[in-house]
């Protein structure tokens, strides 16, 4: 039997922040954006305690909305405006891609 090698692939994601995507509808997800939540919050009590200006951010973006809606310019119902985000809000997404950025001072 010959050995099989996994090929090298690309991240799906080209960026260090992204952290994971959660559905709503899951109540273990939840659980583990909020405590992501609450590790963020952990360190940013650190930082400040040692003195540090740095901070950091959970960004949240909904995606898979769960009802299409109109958009003023829209013709007709649609998921996601021209710049990408979920028509109705974030309360309209039924994942939430999360996201950890340095906060701007």
């Amino acid at each position: 039997m010959r050995g099989t090698t996994m090929p090298i692939e690309k991240p799906r994601y080209l960026t260090d922040s992204y952290i994971g995507s959660f559905a709503r509808d899951d109540a273990e997800d939840m659980d583990q954006l909020q405590m992501v939540k609450h590790m963020v919050s952990r360190f940013n009590a650190w930082l400040k305690q040692s003195g540090s200006n740095q901070r950091y951010r959970v960004c949240l973006k909904g995606r898979k909305p769960y009802k299409k809606m109109k958009t003023p310019t829209s013709k007709g119902p649609v998921s996601y405006t021209y710049w990408g985000t979920v028509v109705g809000g974030i309360e309209n997404a039924s994942v939430l891609k999360a996201y950890i950025y340095t906060r701007g001072s």
